[in-house]
Formats: C-alpha cells, structure tokens, sequence
C-alpha cells in the first residue's frame, strides 16, 4: 500500500466525504481519480526492469478500480489518498517476484532448492546452467518508483478536478 499526501479524499469515499457537493464536481472528482490510477499504472510500467516485454505487458493488463481491481484508489481521511495495490492473485506472481524479490532477497529469505530433481535448469544470456541451488533476484521496487514518480502529477490532477 502506497500514500499520497493530497487535500481531498477518493474513488471509495468521494460521496461519503463531499456528501453536500453537486453531481458534477463528484463525477469530475471521479474522472480525475481514474485518470490518477491511469497514470500510476503506466508509471509503474514504465518503471519496470526491460526483458522480454511480459512484466510491462501484465501491468498494463491489471484491471483498475472495479469489481476485480488490482490498483485501486481508496479514502484514508481528507487529507490522504491511498493507492493500493493488491498482487495477491496467482498471475501476479513475476510481478511481485521481480518488484519484492526472491529467495534469500524475498520474503523468505532462503536458498531455492528444486523441489522433484537434484538439479534446477535455466537459460543466462543462452547459456544452460544447472544448479543445486540459488539465492535468487534482489528487489527491484519499480512499483514504489512508479507511484512515488506519480505523486505531483496525481496531486495536480485532484487539484484542477476541484477548481
């Protein structure tokens, strides 16, 4: 879960918070939200290590602010907005291994053993290598460098949506 320090409050609670506030400023409000988490979304894609393409295409690929969201915009108080961004499905895997790490650099913090053969198999650079064990990919936190890279912008957008 990632803050933004803003002066009004959000997608979930728009209509609790500006309850006395006309139709059409909710859904400007409303319009600016999406298109904060629009721009999140994308900056946290463009954050991304380069590879194969797959890591920035699954982001851009997560579902927003709906039934099945993924990055969604919450109400904290008036003066917060919270992104939050819930990689707990099963296709969310290579994001969260590539943003929080693995093995001895992950939640775990241990070697990675194969679990049905003596030997791991992998491709480097073309190169097959065979290993009993690994200490894994260290934490590329392109998720936070995405919404943080976002802050100003999300805050102006929420700003001119208000005048």
């Amino acid at each position: 879960m990632f803050e933004l320090s803003i002066s009004n409050s959000s997608m979930a609670g728009l209509k609790r918070v500006l309850s006395g506030i006309d139709s059409r400023l909710t859904k400007q409000l409303d319009n600016a939200l999406m298109r904060s988490v629009r721009l999140i979304k994308k900056n946290i894609a463009e954050e991304a290590p380069e590879g194969s393409g797959r890591l920035k295409n699954k982001i851009m690929r997560l579902p927003i602010n709906g039934e099945k969201s993924v990055i969604s915009v919450l109400a904290r108080n008036s003066r917060k907005i919270v992104v939050e961004i819930d990689l707990s499905r099963k296709t969310d895997s290579l994001i969260r291994w590539v943003n929080y790490g693995t093995g001895l650099f992950g939640p775990y913090g241990q070697m990675i053993r194969p679990t049905r053969s003596k030997f791991m198999r992998f491709e480097i650079n073309g190169d097959v290598i065979f290993a009993r064990e690994t200490k894994g990919q260290r934490p590329q936190h392109f998720i936070e460098n995405g919404v943080n890279r976002s802050r100003l912008a999300v805050i102006s957008i929420i700003k001119s949506a208000l005048k």
